[in-house]
């Protein structure tokens, strides 16, 4: 959860017309003025809190069969630690997933559960880590991302998956679904997921080696 959407990033936005309605200015100043997109208050600052929970010092580099994790391999790991050594419970959450993303998703539990050692990894760990670090920091992007799954998935929704994830992970995610549904429509939250978690599985794939070597 450290670095830019492209690159395992956070989540952020910004949006003007509801603030300008709120305290309108005077004719002449709405004029002169370039239109911005002030920050909203509500995902942005919650998940760099989101992030933070996977920059553990102890996340491991390697595995134990001596394979070095990659990004998206240290992210699952500290996600798994967090589960079992952390203080805090984790939170209820569902997640509309197409079928597809959920087989992906258990490969690569099990591709690393066999190389971390560690039965108790889960798919929640998986989704967890996506969410922490793989959602945009444009809410604009955001949007475009939702849209396009929506699109190629012909509207049809996936059916909800109950997980779990770290609370601030979930507080995060809660604040962005209530921004897409102000500022975009309802309904997009759960393209955007999908899209998050098959974008995370792509790198996470890339990092693990070939399954049959």
């Amino acid at each position: 959860m450290t670095a830019p959407a492209q690159e395992l990033g956070g989540v952020g936005h910004e949006h003007a017309e509801d603030y300008e309605q709120e305290k309108p200015e005077p004719e002449r100043e709405v004029a002169e003025r370039p239109r911005t997109r002030p920050v909203s208050r509500g995902a942005v600052s919650r998940m760099p809190s989101a992030r933070a929970i996977l920059e553990l010092p102890r996340t491991p580099a390697s595995a134990s069969s001596g394979v070095t994790l990659g990004q998206a391999g240290r992210a699952v790991a500290a996600s798994y630690l967090l589960a079992s050594e952390g203080d805090e419970r984790w939170a209820k959450f569902s997640i509309r997933l197409p079928e597809d993303l959920h087989r992906r998703s258990v490969r690569a539990m099990n591709r690393l559960r066999k190389m971390l050692r560690r039965r108790g990894l889960g798919t929640n760990h998986v989704w967890n880590s996506a969410l922490a670090v793989m959602t945009p920091a444009d809410l604009d992007v955001c949007v475009e991302w939702a849209r396009a799954r929506r699109q190629a998935s012909d509207g049809i929704e996936a059916p909800s998956r109950s997980t779990t994830v770290h609370p601030a992970v979930k507080e995060a995610m809660t604040d962005l679904e209530g921004d897409l549904r102000e500022h975009a429509r309802h309904g997009l939250v759960g393209y955007l997921i999908a899209e998050i978690i098959s974008r995370f599985l792509d790198r996470l794939e890339a990092e693990l080696p070939d399954a049959n070597s």
